[in-house]
């Protein structure tokens, strides 16, 4: 099975994306807070919720896959990290796929890749991606290993 994913934003209009959404979360807390409060505490608030919420982003907008080639007895993954083109080749046995949560107020799922025993990627939902195509990963991954 092959999937091709065009990845319609690179790393760096992801990170702005993900930064104008933390500014405007941010500034509603500290325009919420600086009312109910005073605005020390407002900007205190700000800058926290800022920059948890940055750190949190970061890891999401790290890795994005582009094509995931899942052919018995070999997997082909094309992905950017951070901007740079990068692939990952080898045997269908030294790849597992998971899809996974992160513990949030609000669920939040991603694909996990593991090499090796060792976590490579994680592909968390946004642009292409959504947790159906992560479904269909995992699934196509299932039924080709089988064989």
């Amino acid at each position: 099975m092959i999937l091709n994913y065009k990845e319609k934003d690179n790393y760096q209009r992801r990170r702005s994306g993900s930064l104008l959404i933390i500014l405007i979360f941010s500034g509603a807390a500290f325009i919420i807070t600086t009312i109910f409060s005073n605005w020390q505490s407002g900007l205190g608030f700000f800058a926290v919720i800022f920059l948890v919420q940055y750190f949190k982003s970061e890891s999401g907008d790290k890795y994005y896959i582009t094509s995931i080639d899942i052919r018995y007895p070999n997997v082909e993954i094309a992905y950017d990290e951070r901007g740079e083109k990068k692939n990952i080749t080898g045997s269908i046995s030294q790849f597992q796929f998971f899809k996974k949560n992160t513990i949030s107020k609000t669920r939040v799922v991603y694909l996990a890749i593991y090499y090796d025993n060792n976590s490579i990627i994680k592909q968390f939902v946004g642009g292409d991606w959504d947790e159906n195509k992560i479904d269909e990963v995992i699934e196509a991954f299932k039924n080709t290993s089988k064989n």
